[in-house]
């Protein structure tokens, strides 16, 4: 007989082993540190799948809000999703899953949003795709020199005097964006800056990049900066060439997003590739909800839009909900009516996300109306 529930302590050596025998490495200090440095964790964080008293597969559940263009989503992060190797095939893990779509709005979530690449086990179960663009970059021989003063830390200089000096920075870069998540000050101090003691970071007035010069590459993890501060941004991704150059590194790798677009490097580095990731994936477990927590955008796309008269209902598995434009301003309406609109989660999740090419079908000007809009730009630094 099986049983889902949330972990107990006395079970966290079978997690342990569970999670090591699954990601075939030794696993202890990972989990003991993961439970140890996520701000306010508690145990029933921790879902577990077991059979005759035994752990046989777990997960992990974090909070994890992110900016949608200007409003707050309260977003659930999965991590650590592992079954024993000899319990693999028997729907363990899809159990706990379904356990936490089930439970997830009522703890307030109305999305979830994990990281795989095994997508076609978890889109099974609800859970698509979200494609996030990757681009490299070639320094140029000669680039250009960096004017602003340049701040410098090393890993292990990363203290919390340092989350404090770039977070609103970040927050400022990011608030208007589609994806990235919305760190509140524990999580900056006990998990963004655990995270950043292999890298480094470079702070100018108003701007920041985070670097990593372990692989082949070297990675730039995320940066931004403040309105009126471009010209910080322009000498940090400078300063970053230089140091590409003076490791023999051929390429940068940098996150596809506003913060770090192309025309900041002009005179130091040129695109070399794009690519697109499909590692990420999100779920809606409370389509109501959700569209009700992305109110404040909606209407104001609906502005850009012209203040279209409409009349639609947006229907999914979880719910249905509908959205009403008039002269006096565009509201959630009670009961449905207009425009009915059947959304599978292939539909909503690319809807919600503004990716109109996975979705041809469904261009119409009234959802473009209310969705159309950045993409996503989730950082790969806040994975799980």
């Amino acid at each position: 007989m099986r049983e889902v529930r949330a972990l107990r302590e006395d079970e966290i050596p079978q997690l342990c082993r569970v999670v090591g025998e699954a990601f075939k490495e030794d696993s202890t200090s990972w989990v003991m540190e993961q439970q140890q440095y996520e701000p306010g964790y508690r145990h029933c964080q921790t879902r577990v799948a077991v059979v005759d008293g035994r752990v046989v597969s777990s997960l992990i559940v974090l909070r994890r809000p992110i900016h949608y263009a200007g409003a707050t989503i309260p977003m659930l992060g999965v991590g650590n999703v592992s079954t024993l190797p000899s319990e693999e095939g028997r729907g363990h893990a899809s159990a706990i899953l379904r356990q936490v779509a089930e439970l997830a709005p009522g703890w307030g979530y109305p999305l979830g949003m994990l990281f795989t690449d095994i997508p076609g086990f978890y889109r099974r179960l609800g859970w698509e795709a979200v494609p996030v663009l990757r681009a490299c970059f070639r320094p140029l021989p000669s680039g250009v020199p960096a004017r602003s003063p340049i701040r410098r830390f090393q890993p292990e200089t990363m203290t919390g005097e340092v989350a404090r000096a770039v977070a609103p920075i970040y927050e400022a870069a990011n608030r208007d964006q589609v994806g990235p998540i919305a760190r509140w000050p524990e999580y900056w101090e006990a998990n963004v800056i655990r995270r950043w003691r292999r890298c480094h970071l470079w702070l100018a007035e108003g701007a920041y990049v985070v670097l990593s010069p372990e692989r082949e590459t070297l990675d730039i993890h995320e940066g931004g900066y403040l309105p009126g501060a471009e010209a910080a941004a322009r000498d940090l991704l400078a300063e970053a060439t230089h140091m590409a150059r003076a490791l023999g590194k051929p390429l940068m790798r940098a996150p596809g997003h506003p913060a770090l677009r192309p025309e900041l490097w002009e005179g130091s580095a040129e695109v070399a590739s794009e690519s697109t990731d499909t590692g990420m994936m999100c779920v809606i477990f409370d389509w109501p909800a959700l569209v009700r927590y992305i109110l404040p955008a909606l209407q104001e796309r609906w502005r850009q839009a012209g203040r279209p008269v409409l009349e639609t209902t947006l229907c999914h598995r979880t719910g249905e909900v509908a959205v009403v434009g008039t002269p006096r301003g565009l509201e959630i309406a009670g009961g449905v009516g207009g425009t009915r609109y059947n959304l599978d989660d292939a539909q909503a999740i690319p809807l919600l996300f503004g990716q109109w090419q996975a979705i041809p079908d469904l261009d119409r000007p009234e959802l473009r109306a209310l969705f159309a809009g950045p993409t996503p730009a989730f950082w790969p630094g806040d994975g799980f």
